[in-house]
Formats: structure tokens, C-alpha cells, sequence
């Protein structure tokens, strides 16, 4: 899964981060271009798709009808 921000953005920190030059923070941006990507497990068909062998089970449930008739 992906997705791409663009627009304006503000800064979570309101001056930079220890470790960081002053220098290089930005309290905010009308350029943010960032491209987000993530793994995700959640979208596997054992969690969106319900297997069932539905051919046979129609064919015991005939066989069933007839030989109860």
C-alpha cells in the first residue's frame, strides 16, 4: 500500500530535535512531497476472501435429495 502527500504541512516540533542543526528545521513547508509506503498482511485473502468448495458440496446435497426421494 502507497500514498503521496503533497501540500502544506507543519512541523510536530516546535524547535529541532536534540541532535539536529537548528539550522536545518523547518517550522513549516507549502512543499511537502512524500511518498508514504507500508507492508500490510491485512489485505492476504485468508482475511478478505471466504474459501468454500462450493461444487462439492452441491453434489453431496443433490445426492442427499435423491437418495432420501
Amino acid at each position: 500500500m502507497a500514498a503521496r502527500v503533497l501540500g502544506k504541512a507543519s512541523s510536530a516540533f516546535d524547535k529541532a530535535p536534540e541532535g539536529s542543526e537548528a539550522s536545518s528545521h523547518l517550522s513549516s513547508t507549502d512543499k511537502l512531497n512524500v511518498m508514504v509506503v507500508a507492508d500490510t498482511d491485512m489485505l492476504a485473502d485468508r482475511f478478505w476472501v471466504q474459501q468454500s468448495n462450493f461444487l462439492v458440496k452441491l453434489l453431496l446435497h443433490l445426492l442427499l435429495i435423491t437418495v432420501t426421494l
